[in-house]
């Protein structure tokens, strides 16, 4: 288990999407700089440790909750879902 109980990183093979959890969390590093928020202020915010944030930021560890990624993007004023990418045969009843 990673800290704060979360799901424990499965290995890079097996995650597809590990590219599009860096590249999101290389935006939000990115928009988190431009807006002078420091890593400390992030992670009080979502009620998680610095370090933890931390180690989401750098990659050393993915296990990072639905809820905080979401409300860091809201903090941060990133987008993490658009859509209008959806298409009509995609969304579920």
């Amino acid at each position: 288990m990673t800290e704060g109980g979360g799901c424990p990183d499965p290995p890079a093979k097996v995650i597809p999407w590990r590219g599009d959890l860096i590249a999101l969390s290389s935006q939000m590093i990115r928009r988190r700089k431009a807006l002078k928020i420091t890593q400390a202020a992030v992670a009080d915010w979502l009620g998680i440790s610095t370090r933890q944030w931390r180690r989401f930021e750098t990659g050393e560890s993915l296990s990072i909750s639905a809820p905080c990624l979401f409300q860091a993007a809201a903090l941060l004023g990133v987008r993490i879902f658009d859509p209008s990418q959806i298409e009509n045969g995609d969304q579920e009843s």
